[in-house]
């Protein structure tokens, strides 16, 4: 790499930033897509309930310990690998919420093409859930993609808990600037993330079949 593509590159921090505003994007998105048809979706929408708790009790922007000189050396590279897997798992989800989109946009185009399909499709158009939920039961793949980008998501960020340990308490309470009755609420959220995580693993597991 030159030294110029290396200044242009985002440090790990600003990476950090840039992946909690497109997680919680995909995730608001994939929300509006699945809904809440745990029935339909059980798995992915378990591992969606663990990537929303971990926004709130591991927040991607500003973590400590990534370029600190006081904290040991291994554990620094652990935790820099760790924003990168974070990235490779953040770009995956967000390429299969872009085909979900592209599937929207081209229901959207066929119902307006022709009069008598405007008909067919009524005044609103098909809801964005029903489009997507055609497409994910029309190919199997579809729908194994979904769910395991979206558990491989959950497993690795539930990893980062691990990784930074107090640093976690610490950068959470300076982003959300804690009350006393908002550290109960992150206590709760962190002891539900860890009941979830057994349920969305498999999933992250599999991918590694």
């Amino acid at each position: 790499m030159s030294a110029a593509a290396a200044d242009s590159s985002p440090s790990p921090l600003d990476l950090g930033a840039l992946m909690s505003d497109a997680i919680a994007s995909a995730a608001q998105k994939l929300r509006a897509f699945l809904g809440d048809d745990y029935a339909a979706h059980e798995s992915a929408l378990l591992a969606l309930d663990v990537i929303e708790a971990q926004l709130l009790s591991l927040p991607l922007r500003g973590l400590r310990g990534l370029d600190d000189a006081h904290v040991d050396a291994e554990v620094r590279l652990a935790r820099n690998e760790w924003v990168l897997r974070m990235d490779a798992a953040t770009n995956e989800v967000e390429d299969v919420v872009g085909e979900m989109e592209a599937e929207v946009g081209r229901a959207a185009w066929w119902c307006w093409a022709a009069p008598w399909r405007r008909r067919r499709c009524g005044s609103g158009g098909r809801e964005e859930a029903e489009v997507v939920g055609a497409w994910l039961r029309g190919d199997a793949g579809n729908k194994v993609r979904m769910e395991l980008a979206v558990g491989r998501l959950a497993g690795v960020y539930v990893q980062g808990g691990e990784l930074f340990g107090d640093d976690v308490v610490a950068v959470a309470t300076e982003v959300t600037d804690v009350s006393p009755t908002s550290t109960t609420d992150a206590s709760s959220s962190s002891s539900g993330t860890v009941a979830l995580t057994e349920v969305s693993m498999p999933s992250s597991s599999a991918s590694d079949e």
